[in-house]
C-alpha cells in the first residue's frame, strides 16, 4: 500500500506557485533555484510539462533506475511498467486538472526490472494557471516486498487456520469486535464465521446450561491476565450437545492493559465419548455389561461408610453356578458366554431396581441389597434366586439347566468391614455347596463351626424325625420375688445313634438351611403340648412353656392353622404356650412376623423377644410388637457383677421394658451375686444353672411336683 512513502511525501507542497520568474524559461529558473536542495532529497524529484514530457529531475535517477541523466527525455510513459501505465496516465491527468495525487505504480529500471514506487504529483501554478507538474517518486520496492510477504503470510495463516479442525479466533476487547474467526467454527458449532463476525449469535448463548457456572467462573480469570484452559459443552446449531476444549490467551499491551483475546477451540466430543467408554469398561464386565468386581468393591466400601453413618443394614450375596463348567466344556465357549449373559439378565430381572448386581469373575456373581425392606426377608430373596436360576435357559436351540449355590451375609451383624463381610459371605457360599449345591445359606457363626456334619445331616435328620431320635429338655424360669418356678423353656436335643448327643448349636443352623427346621419346630410344639396334656392328666402342676420359633416357620403357608390344630388335638390351652423369637427373625420377615404374632396373641399365645441386647434396632421392635417378655442375652448377664457397663446396660433394659409394660427374663444366671444384682434392678424372672440346668422330661416332672421355695 506504500503508506511510508505517502506519509513522507504528503505535504511537501500541495501546489507550487511561481511568482518571481516571469520570463519564458521560468521552470528552468525554478528548478535551478532549488537544485541544491532537491539533489539532497532522498527520493527522485522531477517535473513534467502538461503533455507528460520530463522537464527536469534531481540526481537520483542513476542510483534508482540505472539511467544516465543524458538518457532521460521525452514522455514519462516510456519509463512506466506496462501494467501500471493506465493507472499513471489517469492520475497524471487528475494532477493536470489541479488535484494533487498520491499513488503506487511500477517504473522500469534500465535493465527491464520493475521498481515499485510511490508517486506524489503536485500541480505547479503560475498566475492561477497550471503550467507544469511537480513530482516525487519514492522507491518502495523493499517495503512492497515486505508488505507482499506479510500478505502472503497472512493468507497462508488464514489458509492453515481454515483447514484445521479447530476454531481460531481473536477479539478486540475495547470494541468487542471479533477480529478473526477461522472456518473451523462451522464444523464445531454449526454457525459460520460470518454469523459470529456479525454478532448473529452470542457465544454465551450456546453454552450448555449445566456448564454455565464452570464457563463463567473460568472467564473471570481472563480479567486477571491469566490464560485459561477448560472443557465445557455447547449446544450445536442442530441441537446436539458437543464437548469443547477451549484455550484463551489475553494479550496485554505495554501499559499493562488487556486489549485483545486470542483463542483456539477444538471439538473433543469423540474424545470424551472414548474416555467415558474406557471409564465404563473399567467398572463394567465386558461380557455381561454388569458392574464388575472393581465397582462392586468400591460400592461396597461406600455402602459400609454410608450405612455406618446412618445406622442402616444391607446384605451381601454371592452366587456360584453349579453346572456351568460342565456346559461350557461339553458345548463351546460361545454358548457358555451367552449363558453367562442370560444369567446376568435374569438376576437383574429378579433383583429390585437400584440394587447392585455384578459379575465378579468366571461364573460368579454378587448382589448388594441396599434397601432395608429387602433385608428383612433374606430367606425369600435366597429362595427366589435359587428358583429363578433353575428355570431353563434357551441358547441356539439348546435348553440348558443350571443351578446356583448362594451365600448371604448382613452388615453389620456378620461384619463391619469389607474384608470380613466378603470372607463370611464366601464362607456361606461354600457352606451351601457343602450341603449339596442348589441351595442358599445365610451366614451365622454356628453354621461355620460344624462343617463336617453336613455330609450325614440331611438324611439323618429326616430319619431322626421318623425314629424319635430327638428329645426335649426343660429349663425352669424362676420368679425373682417369690423364688418359685413360673415357666420353663423347651430345649431340643438330638441323640444321634452314631454321633451321640448333638446340641442345638450344631444342627439347628443346618436345619435352617435345608428347610427341615419347620418340621423340627412342629415336632417340638406337638411334643410340648402332649407333655403338658400328660402332666395335666397326672395332676402334675403345669406352667407355661416357651418354644424357640424358626423364621422359616413364619413363612410356611397356613402354619398358624397347623399350630392351632396341634393345640386342639392335645386339648392344651394356648395360654400355656410362649413363642420365643429373635430380632433377626423380625428383620428378615417383619410384616409376616407381625401379622402372625398378632394372630397368635389374639388366640392366647404369648411372645418373648429372645437374645435382647445383641442387636441394634430392638427398641423399635419392642414398641411395635408389644411382647409380653423380653429375655436379656446371657452375654450381658455373664459379667454383670464385674463390668459396670454391662450392669448399667442391663438396668436400662429392665427399666425400658417395664416402661413398655413388659416383663424381663435374665438368662444364664450362675451365681448368687448375679441374682442379687438383678433382684436389685427389679428383674422379673431368671433362668440359669443357679437354679437348674436343662432337665430331661422325667426330671422336670419331679421338679414341677416339688416346686422351688
Amino acid at each position: 500500500m506504500g503508506s511510508d512513502g505517502k506519509e513522507a511525501n504528503k505535504g511537501i507542497m500541495d501546489s507550487v506557485e511561481i511568482k518571481k520568474y516571469e520570463q519564458d524559461d521560468h521552470l528552468t529558473s525554478f528548478y535551478q533555484a532549488y537544485q541544491a536542495i532537491l539533489d539532497h532529497h532522498p527520493d527522485l524529484v522531477f517535473t513534467l510539462d502538461l503533455t507528460g514530457n520530463v522537464l527536469s529531475f534531481n540526481n537520483k535517477v542513476p542510483s534508482m533506475f540505472g539511467y544516465d541523466s543524458s538518457e532521460i527525455s521525452g514522455s514519462f510513459k516510456k519509463y512506466v511498467a506496462p501494467e501500471s501505465l493506465d493507472h499513471s496516465i489517469y492520475y497524471f491527468q487528475q494532477a493536470c486538472n489541479g488535484r494533487p495525487e498520491n499513488y503506487d505504480i511500477a517504473l522500469l529500471h534500465k535493465n527491464g526490472s520493475a521498481i515499485e514506487v510511490n508517486i506524489n504529483l503536485i500541480p505547479i501554478i503560475k498566475h492561477k494557471k497550471i503550467v507544469a507538474i511537480f513530482g516525487i517518486a519514492k522507491d518502495i520496492t523493499k517495503s512492497k516486498g515486505i508488505e507482499k510477504k506479510l500478505k502472503e503470510n497472512e493468507e497462508q495463516f488464514k489458509k492453515i487456520c481454515n483447514n484445521l479442525e479447530v476454531c481460531i479466533w481473536s477479539q478486540d476487547l475495547k470494541t468487542k469486535k471479533i477480529l478473526f474467526v477461522s472456518e473451523g467454527l462451522y464444523n464445531i458449532t454449526g454457525y459460520s464465521s460470518e454469523e459470529m463476525m456479525t454478532n448473529s449469535f452470542l457465544w454465551k448463548d450456546i453454552i450448555y446450561e449445566q456448564d454455565h457456572s464452570i464457563y463463567f467462573e473460568k472467564q473471570s480469570e481472563l480479567k486477571k491476565g491469566k490464560s485459561i484452559h477448560h472443557q465445557y459443552r455447547i449446544i450445536h446449531k442442530n441441537g446436539s450437545i458437543r464437548w469443547l476444549q477451549d484455550q484463551t490467551i489475553p494479550f496485554i499491551n505495554e501499559k499493562g492493559d488487556i486489549t485483545r483475546l486470542d483463542g483456539i477451540i477444538s471439538d473433543i466430543t469423540e474424545q470424551k465419548s472414548n474416555e467415558e467408554q474406557i471409564a465404563y469398561f473399567a467398572y463394567h464386565d465386558y461380557l455381561t455389561d454388569l458392574p464388575n468386581r472393581r465397582m462392586f468393591d468400591e460400592v461396597l466400601q461406600s455402602l459400609i461408610e454410608d450405612s455406618q453413618e446412618k445406622n442402616q443394614s444391607f446384605a451381601v450375596i454371592f452366587l456360584d453356578m453349579d453346572r456351568f463348567k460342565y456346559i461350557n466344556d461339553s458345548l463351546n465357549h460361545d454358548i457358555g458366554h451367552e449363558l453367562l449373559i442370560q444369567i446376568g439378565h435374569r438376576l437383574v430381572e429378579m433383583i429390585p431396581d437400584k440394587e447392585l448386581v455384578a459379575r465378579i469373575g468366571g461364573d460368579e456373581f454378587a448382589i448388594l441389597l441396599r434397601n432395608n425392606k429387602y433385608i428383612y426377608d433374606l430367606n425369600q430373596v435366597g429362595e427366589q434366586i435359587i428358583q429363578g436360576i433353575k428355570e431353563p435357559f434357551t441358547i441356539n436351540d439348546y435348553e440348558l439347566y443350571v443351578s446356583a449355590s448362594v451365600g448371604i451375609c448382613q452388615y453389620p451383624l456378620d461384619g463391619k468391614d469389607a474384608w470380613t463381610l466378603l470372607k463370611n459371605t464366601d464362607s456361606a457360599l461354600y457352606r451351601a455347596k457343602d450341603l449339596g449345591k442348589d441351595n442358599y445359606v445365610i451366614y451365622s457363626q454356628s453354621i461355620m463351626k460344624c462343617p463336617n456334619k453336613s455330609t450325614f445331616f440331611d438324611k439323618d435328620v429326616r430319619r431322626a424325625l421318623t425314629n424319635n431320635e430327638f428329645r426335649v429338655d426343660f429349663q425352669p424360669r424362676i420368679d425373682v420375688k417369690t423364688n418359685k418356678m413360673v415357666s420353663a423353656e423347651a430345649l431340643i436335643r438330638w441323640e444321634h445313634p452314631e454321633q451321640g448327643l448333638v446340641l442345638p448349636g450344631e444342627f439347628i443352623p443346618l436345619a435352617e438351611e435345608s428347610g427341615l427346621i419347620v418340621d423340627i419346630g412342629d415336632w417340638v410344639i406337638r411334643y410340648v403340648c402332649e407333655q403338658i396334656r400328660h402332666w395335666q392328666v397326672q395332676s402334675i402342676p403345669v406352667v407355661p412353656v416357651s418354644i424357640n420359633i424358626s423364621p422359616k416357620s413364619f413363612l410356611k403357608r397356613n402354619w398358624s392353622i397347623g399350630v392351632m390344630q396341634i393345640l386342639q388335638d392335645t386339648g392344651v390351652s394356648p395360654n400355656l404356650l410362649e413363642f420365643e423369637i429373635t430380632e433377626r427373625i423380625i428383620m428378615q420377615n417383619e410384616k409376616i412376623v407381625y401379622d402372625s404374632i398378632k394372630d397368635f396373641k389374639e388366640r392366647g399365645i404369648t411372645f418373648s423377644l429372645d437374645d435382647f441386647g445383641t442387636g441394634y434396632a430392638s427398641i423399635t421392635y419392642l414398641k411395635q410388637f408389644q411382647f409380653e417378655y423380653v429375655k436379656i442375652d446371657r452375654s450381658l448377664i455373664q459379667n454383670i457383677h464385674l463390668d459396670s457397663q454391662d450392669a448399667a446396660l442391663t438396668k436400662a433394659i429392665i427399666e425400658l421394658a417395664h416402661g413398655l409394660r413388659m416383663k424381663v427374663v435374665a438368662e444364664g444366671i450362675e451365681t448368687v451375686e448375679q441374682f442379687k444384682i438383678l433382684q436389685s434392678f427389679q428383674c422379673d424372672e431368671v433362668q440359669g444353672y443357679l437354679y437348674s440346668k436343662p432337665l430331661k422330661t422325667e426330671q422336670f416332672e419331679s421338679f414341677m411336683s416339688k416346686g422351688i421355695h
